[in-house]
């Protein structure tokens, strides 16, 4: 079933590639200059934010194992 999931999420991907690049002349005339200003400053932030998750996750997966080791000095 992943490989089907995974198989389906590339198809997608290089279909809207493909549909973005197809009409690439089209959306800029849209957006025109201005818009076209906007679209790396909103790919800055798609990825910070994919990079601040991977992170978040990162630390949230080592602690546990970081915390395990610590001896406090408390004893009960």
């Amino acid at each position: 079933m992943a490989e089907v999931a995974g198989f389906v999420g590339i198809a997608a991907s290089l279909s809207l590639s493909y549909i973005g690049m197809l009409y690439s002349p089209r959306i800029l005339i849209l957006i025109g200059e201005g818009g076209l200003g906007v679209v790396p400053k909103l790919m800055t932030i798609i990825v910070l934010a994919i990079a601040v998750r991977f992170i978040i996750s990162g630390i949230a997966e080592a602690m546990p194992r970081l915390l395990a080791n610590v001896d406090t000095g408390w004893r009960v």
